[in-house]
């Protein structure tokens, strides 16, 4: 038989075993069948079970070791689950407590994270901070965020665990009844003063959705053995191009942020840009230098040969010096195949289009990046709308565009004439 200390222990105990199961299918270890609504917890004296406040309780949530916790963390968790909810695999919101997931931005918080790895978390809890009734704290390891990641289905027990002990939260604890307006606009201001007093960067960051860990059509096996059969290029060097790839490097790491994500894949065709503007000008230069009047240049050609100067001139905008990197570097049929919906043009480019539709397709292109690029890179206060700007709902699209642009225009300046080159 199964006996409680104290005897009013059963009731909060029976009712959190089944709000475990209920919500998200949890059972608890060493407790077979407890969980079903007709077992007898007054079955076989000669074999009892005393369950106190002391008593501990393992259970499955989808990680290789089960999570051990004390009865009255249980009924707490249990009270609190039915009311809680995770949003956008960011946040986990209860009616007195929350917990905003968090990664490291620079190298501090890398060895910070590494350190847990490495040698265990002693204190699990840092740097709590009083704001009024609202508590903050950095927090590392089991969170009830978890028990919904386990509860959707968002986790692989080798592969994708649920939560790691060097997982990061922002912990915060407030009054029942507060908004999540309340606290959430301090997030932001709790890591940076963690920044600024510690020089560990931090920054909110939705754990990746597992169905987005296979791409498209594969899964776990299919991928893996795909992977298996890929063989890479030659790898590219030369004067600049490791610069380059420090660039893309850098863009790929920003991927939680939508914004610096974009600009870093604009800012690879950035730097290619002052070569591609110095090979465009020494190709129109030599051609003009070529004719036959340069050998003996009146004052027509003096003249002409100013005009070209000054035409030249225009690619010194950035917005100009885009527009032929891209034209210059990208093949427009393959960026087709990634055309956000506003650039129906460049969507309904194939082999069969003519020079015009291409450059029309490209031009579109070209003032949609620079222009987007501008809004993120300007304070809003100093940056007026020109229209060309990508609409938010479209930035992962054109994400995705601005990514395979990137990597072209890195192939072509990895084998452009080294002689033109514009490197750091």
């Amino acid at each position: 038989m199964i006996t409680f200390d104290p005897p009013e222990l059963r009731d909060d105990f029976i009712k959190t075993i089944r709000v475990f199961r209920d919500f998200a299918k949890i059972t608890f270890d060493d407790c077979p069948g407890w969980h079903n609504d007709d077992f007898n917890y007054d079955g076989d004296p000669d074999d009892e079970t005393i369950v106190t406040c002391d008593s501990v309780f393992g259970f499955d949530v989808g990680t290789s070791e089960n999570i051990e916790l004390p009865v009255p963390e249980l009924i707490k968790l249990a009270k609190e689950f039915p009311l809680s909810k995770a949003i956008d695999r960011l946040y986990y919101v209860a009616p007195t407590r929350a917990y905003v997931r968090i990664e490291p931005e620079n190298e501090g918080a890398y060895q910070f994270v590494n350190h847990i790895n490495t040698h265990g978390a002693k204190n699990s809890r840092r740097f709590e901070y009083i704001s009024g009734d609202v508590i903050f704290a950095l927090v590392n390891g089991f969170t009830p965020f978890a028990l919904h990641m386990f509860k959707d289905g968002e986790y692989d027990d080798d592969i994708y665990p649920t939560y790691h002990d060097s997982d990061l939260f922002i912990e915060v604890r407030y009054p029942p009844g507060t908004t999540m307006d309340a606290w959430r606009t301090l997030v932001p201001a709790f890591l940076f003063e963690l920044d600024e007093q510690t020089g560990l960067a931090f920054a909110q960051t939705p754990r990746p959705a597992y169905a987005g860990i296979w791409p498209g059509e594969y899964d776990k096996e299919t991928y893996l053995n795909k992977l298996d059969s890929i063989r890479l290029r030659p790898l590219m060097s030369g004067p600049g191009v490791e610069s380059i790839f420090r660039l893309y490097e850098r863009a790929i790491r920003h991927e939680a942020d939508p914004e610096q994500h974009f600009v870093g894949f604009v800012k690879v065709m950035e730097y290619v840009s002052a070569t591609v503007v110095n090979t465009e000008r020494n190709a129109l230069l030599r051609r003009r230098l070529l004719s036959p009047r340069a050998l003996s240049p009146d004052a027509g050609f003096i003249r002409e040969l100013s005009q070209l100067f000054e035409s030249l001139r225009n690619y010194k905008k950035d917005s100009e010096a885009l527009r032929l990197t891209i034209e210059t570097c990208c093949d427009v049929v393959e960026l087709a195949r990634y055309a956000p919906p506003r650039h129906r043009a460049l969507s309904m480019i194939d082999e069969a289009s003519t020079p015009q539709e291409r450059k029309k397709a490209f031009d579109a292109l070209s003032a949609t990046l620079s222009a987007t690029r501008n809004m993120f890179s300007h304070a809003k206060a100093n940056y007026t709308l020109t229209g060309e700007e990508c609409p938010e709902a479209e930035l992962e699209q054109l994400t995705r565009c601005a990514r395979v642009a990137a990597r072209q225009c890195a192939r072509w300046f990895a084998h452009s004439d080294i002689s033109l080159r514009i490197v750091d």
